[in-house]
């Protein structure tokens, strides 16, 4: 997925990106999901930057300015909204830790 250059900026994929996972979601499961097992499917959510989506850009709310400090691993809760067929959209960052 693209991410924004700056690491203090919200990190997001395009609506392009968005549109791209909601089609192949469809392509997987067609017109009519079991939404008993998937009660997210293609919800799209933001997520704040202290839960890891691995394939978004986090800081973990420090205020740092790494180059590629996307984690290599969903959080649980993340890995859980995704097996339920959400999209993660953005990561907003948090202004302070602790």
């Amino acid at each position: 997925m693209t991410r924004d250059a700056g690491a203090s900026a919200e990190a997001r994929a395009t609506a392009a990106e968005t549109l791209e996972r909601a089609a192949e979601l469809d392509r997987q499961f067609g017109r009519n999901p079991d939404l008993t097992a998937m009660p997210m499917y293609c919800s799209v959510f933001s997520l704040k930057n202290w839960y890891d989506a691995k394939d978004m850009r986090s800081t973990g709310g420090n205020d740092v300015n790494f180059a590629m400090d996307a984690p290599r691993v969903d959080s649980p809760d993340i890995a859980e909204l995704r097996a339920k067929g959400a999209i993660i959209y953005a990561v907003a960052t948090a202004n302070a830790v602790g």
